[in-house]
């Protein structure tokens, strides 16, 4: 998604839209635009000017069509066998661009833990790693991959709470890749 993509209905959460309710829920943030980041690997060299937990969000299925949203940090791999029971779903596999715009109204990408937030039908689990919900800031693409915010990971949890979406919490370093660099 770049910076001139629009945000069609039903999904029309700008990241302007979103950092203003941010605002409204006394969410303080700090916000930095940079070139279009679509993985993690390509975001690393933002971790010495962004100084936080830098997150990646992996949107995924299970073949009975249970979704979640997964958001660990951008260093560890996970394995989706093992993880799948963990989470009470089953095999696991990776949600498809139309799934994740019909349900998060995000495009590959800009998945983040705000995304959360169109889901209004309830029906994407979302599962934070223990280590975000304990980090003093957490880093997360607010809706485009052409800018990053910056929260305590204290507010991040209450937005995701406001918006219906209580995580599980869960250590998933059990669950990282063994051959994961």
């Amino acid at each position: 998604m770049t910076e001139n993509q629009t945000f069609d209905p039903p999904y029309a959460l700008s990241p302007d839209a979103l950092l203003a309710h941010l605002t409204d829920l006394g969410i303080v943030y700090e916000r930095h635009h940079h070139d279009p980041i679509f993985t993690a690997a390509e975001g690393g060299h933002l971790k010495a000017l962004i100084p936080g937990i830098h997150v990646k969000n992996l949107f995924v299925r299970d073949k009975k069509e249970r979704m979640a949203l997964i958001v660990v940090p951008d260093e560890i791999s996970l394995d989706l066998k093992t993880l799948a029971p963990a989470i009470g779903l089953d095999r696991l596999s990776f949600g498809s661009p139309e799934r994740l715009w019909a349900n998060l109204g995000v495009r590959p990408g800009s998945v983040c833990p705000y995304a959360a937030m169109n889901d209004q039908k309830g029906l994407v689990k979302v599962v934070v790693h223990q280590a975000i919900a304990e980090g003093p800031r957490i880093v997360a693409h607010p809706m485009i991959n052409t800018q990053s915010i910056v929260v305590s990971s204290a507010d991040l949890l209450r937005f995701l709470q406001n918006c219906g979406h209580t995580p599980q919490i869960i250590d998933l370093n059990a669950y990282a890749r063994c051959d994961a660099a």
